[in-house]
């Protein structure tokens, strides 16, 4: 009987081996004869796969088709064009004409191109990898322009596969959208640009972006008001509720779900060099049974005529059509790939397999699971080979990329499409129904139980001494030229700072209970004072915000306000254990409060969303003045033009904060998108405003006005990529 053979210890995480087409039979070996022997390739591609899968990954990117999560009524308004557009106009106006012909160190001559398949020329790919780019002086124009659209989250520096899986399903306003594992949001972006494709108009639908690693996500790229982010392990993700009922009629089922399944990643082996060095067939038989766990979630939660996109960056089988083939048997009649690969015109892309064989870590082959010997059938499931009736199961529509097809990293991709009821689910359902009854009476009895042993409260209560001052009186006394004194007597009260018992004297418990009642997120109900203030500064007329605004404080700290669509306030108010309390996890914000006793401001991306109804400290301007403003540091009231002047005079002597709104009109407009500017006003003159991204902001605007900035970026930037 055959035995089990030991097993190759991984080398140490540390342990960096650069591995390269001339050694790859040393290092690579067990890789070569599992793609060899499952036929991934033919013999005459081998020696082009793996010189692509080994070479640097040229550098590519992606432009905000949104860059604002919010309805921005202004964008595209009347004719003119959107940010986006604009921006990929200058690209190719005021950028790519600079490098035209620029000559690199191999001899080659730089070339870059818009991707074909996407949208509105706005995925670009070069033939560069980023060290060239931020070393070639020849090509600074383009560097400067990435490093800086990229700071201000208008352009990401994207792999060209990590683009594909949000073009593969249409994703409408009203949908529901799952994505259920975030990493740092690069696809969350995509997700929520198609969200928001009517500006105009709230959509109904939201993106729940779900990431285990909190410390992955980006948090700022993709804030807006129908996101929000949870952190959740996939395979245990929690149903979430839009009503405080928790019954079934407000339990969320999502129309799309995005599952990136965590892989041995051999695909990405052009950026991720651990991938060259711990790849071990195991690796991928132990993956097979956690990504089945997390696809299985995944149809749980998906609608019924709903679409789950699994993807990952492997190449083996065992952790693609495999754990694809297992679901659909699973669910017979239920579920049903859809092909998709004409969404992705002049672009190779490979169907997907339908045979292969399995290797043991004796590197030993098996075509069946009957064939394997006992101690292998022990250790893995039956559903790691191909089913015999594979034709059945329409693995060919699945869609597979490799790295030299397109000169690319590899992707596998497979959508999925709910038609009924999962079997496993009714009983399962059935089951945790009993369960959650038994435990809801045991948890009753306890309750009552510790209720009757738990000694009364009797220790001493101290409170701690506030001193504070209660009321300031003052005398003001007047000499007039005749000597004569008037004496006026003036007085001013404060309140009594609030009575705290002292927490030396209370219990754990009750110090935890109370300090979760001081921070978190709260309904607005009643008339808002911070809201109030805004609306009368701003002259805000025919808008609301409240009944789409969550309050976050915390005690002695900011004060935020989030506007949220109606769908994800009720997610965030109702399933309270899910979204915890923070603030990382609502939608925009849109005002805020640094501290108790300070004004409330409007921030940025708010003013956007409610710059169609602010009557006051909103100024039109030209073209002209809008340059001014950009180009200066500090600048007079009587260097702008007389109507600008004029606006700003009128706000009299009041200072704070003021916004330049510049509308373009017609097809002629210069600019031609809508672009607003915040700046300090001052008593004579105006300022910008402190920002941690002002420079990369306004020199976002400079381009939108077809102005190229000056030297702001660094070059050592670019080795972040």
């Amino acid at each position: 009987m055959p035995q089990k053979p030991k097993r190759k210890p991984i080398p140490p995480n540390n342990m960096f081996v650069d591995v390269n087409p001339s050694n790859i039979e040393t290092h690579l070996s067990q890789f070569i004869k599992y793609y060899k022997g499952i036929n991934l390739v033919s013999e005459d591609e081998w020696k082009h796969f793996v010189e692509s899968l080994l070479s640097e990954l040229p550098l590519s990117f992606r432009l905000s088709a949104r860059h604002r999560r919010c309805n921005d009524v202004h964008d595209g308004k009347g004719g003119a064009l959107s940010e986006s557009d604009v921006l990929t106009e200058f690209l190719k106006k005021e950028v790519l004409p600079k490098l035209k012909d620029v000559e690199l160190d191999d001899g080659n001559t730089f070339q870059i191109s818009a991707l074909p398949w996407y949208p509105k020329q706005q995925a670009w790919k070069t033939n560069i990898s980023a060290k060239v780019l931020s070393s070639n002086e020849n090509l600074k124009p383009l560097r400067n322009f990435i490093i800086g659209e990229e700071k201000n989250v208008f352009l990401f520096r994207q792999e060209i596969v990590n683009m594909i899986p949000p073009l593969l399903v249409d994703i409408q306003p009203h949908h529901k959208v799952l994505e259920l594992q975030a990493g740092a949001g690069f696809q969350s972006a995509q997700i929520t640009e198609q969200i928001y494709s009517n500006p105009k108009k709230m959509p109904e639908g939201f993106l729940v972006a779900n990431e285990k690693n909190f410390t992955k996500t980006h948090y700022r790229w993709n804030a807006g008001t129908n996101v929000l982010f949870t952190h959740h392990a996939e395979e245990s993700f929690p149903d979430l509720y839009l009503s405080q009922e928790h019954d079934a009629d407000s339990k969320v089922l999502y129309d799309r779900v995005f599952l990136d399944g965590t892989s041995s990643n051999d695909g990405a082996m052009r950026t991720n060099m651990k991938a060259r060095t711990n790849w071990s067939i195991v690796q991928a038989q132990k993956n097979h049974v956690e990504l089945k766990k997390r696809l299985r979630r995944g149809l749980e939660l998906l609608e019924l005529n709903g679409q789950l996109v699994y993807f990952t960056r492997s190449m083996n089988p065992l952790e693609n059509e495999a754990v694809v083939a297992a679901l659909i048997d699973e669910a017979p009649g239920s579920l049903q790939l859809l092909d998709v690969k004409s969404r992705l015109p002049d672009f190779h892309v490979r169907a997907g397999m339908t045979s292969w064989k399995v290797m043991s870590q004796g590197l030993v082959f098996y075509d069946t699971y009957d064939s394997a010997p006992a101690w292998f059938q022990k250790e893995n499931e039956k559903s790691l080979f191909p089913p015999t009736n594979a034709s059945m199961y329409n693995l060919d529509r699945c869609v597979r990329i490799l790295p030299h097809d397109n000169d690319t990293g590899a992707l596998f991709v497979a959508v999925i499409t709910k038609f009924g009821s999962l079997p496993w689910q009714k009983a399962a359902e059935d089951e945790a129904k009993e369960e959650k009854m038994e435990t809801e009476e045991k948890a009753e009895e306890k309750k009552e139980e510790e209720e009757e042993k738990k000694p009364t409260f009797q220790g001493p209560i101290r409170c701690d001494v506030n001193v504070c001052v209660a009321e300031i009186e003052w005398t003001t006394e007047i000499t007039d030229d005749k000597q004569n004194s008037t004496e006026t007597v003036n007085a001013s009260k404060y309140e009594l700072a609030p009575m705290q018992i002292s927490k030396s004297c209370m219990p754990h418990w009750m110090q935890q209970k109370m300090q979760e009642e001081k921070f978190g997120y709260s309904e607005i109900k009643d008339a808002n004072p911070d809201w109030e203030a805004i609306k009368k500064r701003y002259d805000i007329k025919k808008f609301d915000p409240t009944p789409y605004l969550l309050k976050f404080e915390e005690e002695g700290k900011s004060t935020q306000y989030y506007f949220c669509s109606q769908n994800v306030k009720n997610l965030i108010l109702h399933n309270a254990k899910t979204f915890k309390s923070s603030k990382k996890f609502a939608g925009g914000m849109l005002f805020m409060k640094s501290s108790p006793s300070s004004k409330p401001e409007l921030v940025h991306w708010g003013a956007i969303a409610i710059m169609p109804f602010m009557h006051s400290w909103l100024i039109p301007v030209l073209k002209a003045d809008l340059v001014l403003l950009l180009e200066s540091k500090e600048l007079l009231f009587t260097k702008l033009s007389d109507k600008t002047k004029k606006a700003l005079e009128a706000l009299g002597a009041q200072d704070g904060i003021v916004y330049f709104h510049y509308e373009a009109k017609g097809k002629n407009a210069d600019p031609q998108c809508n672009v607003m500017l915040r700046r300090e006003k001052l008593s004579t003159f105006v300022k910008p405003c402190f920002n941690f991204y002002l420079e990369t902001e306004e020199n976002h605007l400079m381009r939108l006005c077809g102005i190229t900035p000056g030297e702001e970026e660094s070059d050592d930037e670019m080795d972040t990529m």
